[in-house]
């Protein structure tokens, strides 16, 4: 037995594009029974493994565990001419080592152990492909983490030859492609890094054959409501939100190019700028399979025009709320105060009349709310802010009170202020009326305990006509509480409300700004149906 090879890390594979994608997809081919050529599980040896020291077969996995020695190996005669795949599947349970260069990996093509061909990963997640002649190694290898590698668990690793090239996937998920190089050797094996233990799940060799059962994604464009025919508007930019439906999976969607930001289900959203004049949008989507389809629509833009810009005259009204000392581990400290105090502060000097209330209980809000009801509703424009804690139970948003309690969903109708009533309240027949709901509540859940599923953040709406209704963060995700003064969206939205700009683009730089400071890691979404172009600060 030889002394296992060192792979030495210089830096290649950094160039993907998506014509790559497009060819590399993991479900466009399968192996079948009819062309495989070997499979191995290891429920028993009854293929007939070589089992040397520190090497077994234990609860239907092949644990290896050597100092610099080659483990068993099999022979496999494969017909290069053909397409053809070698898949495994095994788990790093033991890195001693300490050195990132040090693979584990799936190896083929050997003749007597001079020549080989190998594709593994290392305990740092980062993944290296190798062709050793018995002299030197020519290896393309990655030194960045590949965030698809399960540290600590069961890693799927595929290679595949597809025409003159060979296709590497980790965990069905494409990582890059070479030129095929043709060899001679049988043997298929497994090595591991110096003092590494790995246990093998599964080995299977087989030729391919193309799966045609795959049919791209159904898109659905929610807004603009294209069923209505061309849309027409003034503004520079453009929301697109929809949904895109694949039972395989929704990879990406872009409009015009510009990468939509992707949620759970296929729902997606993206801001497209628009010339003025006619403007075609193209939307496109592409499944995990790599299948794509493209829906495409009109959008004119006029030449600039104020709507609606209003003035000091207009009747302004506005219901601020700022929870932050809830029991025990969902207090969010003085944050959702200061947010609401500085937002009520902003609020009137851009002409509004402020109704402020911090740490309210449930009677103090369910009052507020029935006074701001009334008041509302002769108003030109009405805003109901909130910061502190909120929740989804059933698609549907919640804003906590001081002092409640949670035992169960049950209770949440009767100890928490449901955001569709407060959305209700602000419904009016004024046709120019302008209606905002802000929510910087999708802190952390503090009622988790009971909440089976998971359910984190708050539900998407749907914002009746006039109305634009504005998230800290994406539906069914978490928002930062903030390490200053203010959270880390009420402080950016506080900037943009002091600037002379369209109610849209307010918004649309807030969330530009929060993305920006968290690293892409909290993304701000906005739903609007506004009937014109609005400003609240000439």
């Amino acid at each position: 037995m030889q002394q296992l090879k060192p792979f030495y890390l210089f830096g290649l594979f950094l160039c993907l594009n998506y014509s790559i994608y497009a060819q590399a997809n993991y479900h466009e081919y399968t192996v079948n029974s009819e062309s495989q050529l070997f499979f191995e599980d290891f429920d028993d040896n009854k293929n007939g493994w070589s089992i040397y020291d520190r090497q077994e077969i234990i609860d239907g996995k092949l644990r290896i565990a050597i100092s610099g020695k080659y483990p068993s190996i099999k022979k496999i005669k494969i017909n290069t001419a053909k397409d053809f795949e070698i898949e495994t599947s095994f788990k790093i349970v033991e890195d001693l080592s300490g050195y990132q260069e040090y693979y584990n990996s799936i190896e083929w093509g050997q003749t007597d152990y001079r020549h080989s061909y190998s594709f593994g990963i290392n305990s740092s997640n980062q993944y290296a492909y190798c062709n050793y002649n018995g002299e030197q190694d020519d290896c393309d290898l990655i030194d960045k983490k590949f965030e698809y590698i399960n540290k600590g668990g069961d890693n799927k690793l595929t290679i595949r030859k597809i025409g003159e090239n060979y296709y590497f996937f980790i965990n069905e998920h494409f990582v890059n492609k070479v030129a095929f190089k043709p060899f001679f050797g049988n043997m298929v094996s497994f090595s591991t890094g110096v003092i590494n233990t790995i246990e093998v799940d599964y080995l299977k060799v087989g030729y391919l054959k193309k799966d045609l059962n795959n049919y791209p994604p159904n898109i659905v464009i929610i807004e603009p409501d294209i069923n209505n025919g061309f849309k027409v508007t003034q503004a520079k930019t453009i929301r697109v939100t929809g949904k895109a439906i694949d039972n395989d999976g929704v990879y990406n969607v872009t409009a015009n190019g510009i990468e939509a930001n992707l949620q759970s289900g296929g729902y997606f959203s993206v801001d497209v700028p628009l010339a003025v004049g006619n403007n075609t949008i193209s939307v496109s989507a592409t499944d995990t399979k790599m299948k794509s389809s493209t829906k495409t629509f009109g959008v004119k833009r006029k030449s600039i025009a104020i709507v609606n810009t209003y003035t000091t005259n207009e009747k302004r009204v506005a219901l601020v709320f700022g929870n932050s000392n809830y029991y025990g581990a969902g207090n969010l400290g003085e944050n959702p105060i200061n947010d609401a105090k500085d937002i009520a502060s902003t609020l009137k000097s851009i002409g509004f009349s402020v109704v402020l209330k911090t740490d309210a209980t449930l009677s103090t809000m369910n009052m507020a709310i029935r006074d701001f009801g009334r008041q509302n509703k002769d108003a030109d424009v009405a805003l109901f802010y909130f910061a502190g804690h909120g929740m989804q139970v059933e698609r549907i948003n919640y804003v906590l009170p001081i002092g409640v309690e949670v035992k169960d969903k049950n209770d949440v109708n009767f100890e928490c202020v449901s955001v569709a009533t407060v959305q209700k309240l602000m419904e009016t027949g004024n046709s120019n009326r302008l209606n905002l709901i802000i929510l910087d509540a999708c802190r952390n859940n503090p009622f988790r305990t009971w909440q089976r599923g998971g359910e984190t953040g708050l539900a998407d709406m749907t914002p009746p006509s006039g109305t634009l209704i504005a998230f800290a963060t994406s539906p069914g995700s978490t928002a930062s509480n903030g390490s200053g003064r203010n959270g880390l969206y009420t402080g950016a939205l506080i900037k943009e409300l002091n600037k002379s700009q369209r109610i849209e683009d307010v918004f649309i730089n807030t969330r530009i700004e929060v993305e920006r400071k968290s690293g892409g890691r909290q993304s701000p979404w906005e739903l609007a149906r506004l009937r014109g172009a609005y400003y609240l600060k000439k």
